[in-house]
């Protein structure tokens, strides 16, 4: 009876969880037990773990001039340090999520220039999403391949 009255209370705190999250956005199904959502408009970066009844929010940087596109997509690998050869940049705690590999979400390379920290808020990468480098550790660690993600634009 006991296991009974805890499993209701939990399947309870996860129902309000998903209806808080689903009335915040509405487009996305939460169906999944991890997703990040990537607000354009407001760079910002949701982490949701649900089954968990978890959300955890990041400042970010997207694409600087309407570069990071809206999309549903997903987490396609993980990398812990790539070097893009197009920039010749490094993207530490690389979370690829596009099937072509163009655009990530990534630490902020502060080794190249340590003032990037003062651009996370506002539209400033060349289309990946940028993050401070405790925030994309830490969201690398949580995330494993397969994890759905949403690229929405609210303002």
């Amino acid at each position: 009876m006991k296991k009974l009255f805890c499993f209701s209370i939990i399947l309870f705190f996860l129902s309000l969880q998903i209806a808080i999250a689903s009335n915040y956005y509405p487009n996305v199904v939460f169906k999944f037990e991890k997703c990040i959502i990537i607000e354009i408009g407001k760079q910002r970066l949701h982490f949701y773990n649900l089954w968990g009844s978890f959300h955890k929010e990041f400042l970010c940087s997207t694409g600087a001039g309407e570069t990071t596109p809206v999309m549903n997509t997903m987490v396609y690998a993980k990398v812990s340090c790539p070097v893009s050869a197009q920039y010749n940049a490094r993207m530490p705690y690389w979370l690829e999520i596009s099937s072509n590999g163009i655009y990530g979400i990534h630490a902020l390379d502060l080794w190249e220039n340590p003032y990037y920290l003062d651009y996370l808020g506002q539209p400033a990468s060349h289309g990946c999403i940028r993050l401070s480098p405790e925030n994309a550790k830490w969201l690398y660690e949580q995330v494993d391949v397969g994890v759905p993600v949403f690229v929405l634009y609210r303002k």
